[in-house]
């Protein structure tokens, strides 16, 4: 495991990409009974602690655009610099309150709270070299999606509303 440090994830963090993705990750590690409660009812290290759950959850299904209660897809995948975060009047109240300027700086601030969990930011994948060969133009690049054993279920619904399976 690669050692990692606050001011790496810092460094990451500069991206909204990136700031988005960690958001996404942290709310992952969060129970779905924690997701669909918007608090954290175990202080187990994981997820969102109890001071960011709420602005924690909301972020994150405003990026997932997962809805935790009806447990449905409600609209699609934005990143926290997209525009529609100011029409979310609950992630408007909860940039305002933390004295940030925009969903970007309340997500690296939450993310900034959380570093220990977001060492797969750093994760950097060395290419493996493989022989080239012809790829057939009818065959669709997937890309692989890490996703939580007790979060299976939501991500398969995601790819359903989405039209992938």
């Amino acid at each position: 495991m690669t050692q990692f440090n606050k001011s790496d994830i810092a460094r990451a963090l500069e991206n909204p990409k990136t700031v988005s993705r960690a958001i996404e990750i942290l709310g992952n590690n969060q129970r779905e009974d924690e997701l669909s409660a918007r608090s954290t009812r175990e202080q187990n290290g994981i997820g969102f602690t109890s001071c960011w759950a709420s602005a924690g959850t909301h972020l994150w299904q405003f990026v997932t655009g997962w809805d935790a209660r009806s447990k449905t897809n409600k609209w699609g995948r934005k990143c926290l610099s997209h525009p529609n975060w100011q029409r979310a009047k609950i992630i408007r109240r909860k940039v305002h309150n933390n004295g940030c300027e925009d969903a970007v700086q309340l997500g690296r601030k939450i993310a900034l709270h959380h570093w220990r969990q977001l060492g797969s930011l750093l994760a950097v994948q060395h290419p493996v070299p493989v022989e080239k060969t012809p790829v057939p133009e009818a065959q669709a690049d997937f890309e692989m999606i890490a996703v939580p054993a007790d979060k299976v279920d939501m991500a398969m619904a995601i790819l359903k509303a989405a039209g992938i399976l």
